[in-house]
């Protein structure tokens, strides 16, 4: 009977190891399981902060639309879809006229392609310029403002000044610049 009973004993702790090494088991495995669901959710929480950022962006941008819906209108009409050089003398000498300044020169230089990433059918084109004038200070200076703000889109890229030796105070002016097409 003693016997028995240790037996019984032995087979009840036995079975104890086994349920303990099985507990074990599981447990370890939801501890890893735990420690992946953390995981992800680190990963959740950084994909969340992204997006979060990016829709702040968006609304800023959506507040911006009326805006940017405007400069694109007026975008659309100073960018017209051939070079059209005639116009574009016609328009810099009539800035030029009400500016009281003297255009001497339109030089056009060979068109160009703008680098755009879109790489489409849509892309810009510039076509570099190069203008002689002549006049005072202040027609030169207004002639720059309304030419690089009038209804043709105009990048002016450089401007070099030098005094004329007249008695009136006239300044020679080289003004290089792009003219934008589709």
């Amino acid at each position: 009977m003693v016997n028995k009973r240790y037996n019984d004993n032995r087979i009840v702790l036995i079975m104890a190891c086994i349920v303990i090494l099985v507990l074990s088991i599981l447990i370890v495995k939801n501890v890893k399981s735990m420690n992946n669901i953390n995981d992800e959710i680190s990963n959740e929480h950084s994909v969340y902060m992204t997006n979060k950022a990016e829709l702040d962006e968006l609304q800023a941008l959506l507040l911006l639309k009326p805006e940017l819906e405007k400069a694109h209108s007026i975008l659309v009409t100073q960018i017209p879809q051939e070079a059209q050089e005639y116009d574009i003398i016609n328009y810099v000498n009539g800035v030029a006229l009400e500016n009281e300044a003297n255009l001497f020169d339109i030089r056009f230089n060979s068109k160009e392609d703008s680098t755009g990433e879109s790489g489409g059918s849509g892309d810009i084109k510039e076509m570099p310029v190069t203008l002689i004038l002549k006049g005072p200070y202040v027609s030169l200076a207004e002639f720059v403002h309304d030419l690089s703000s009038g209804r043709r889109l105009f990048r002016i890229d450089k401007i070099q000044l030098q005094r004329d030796g007249d008695l009136e105070g006239n300044i020679n002016a080289s003004v290089t610049a792009n003219v934008f097409y589709k």
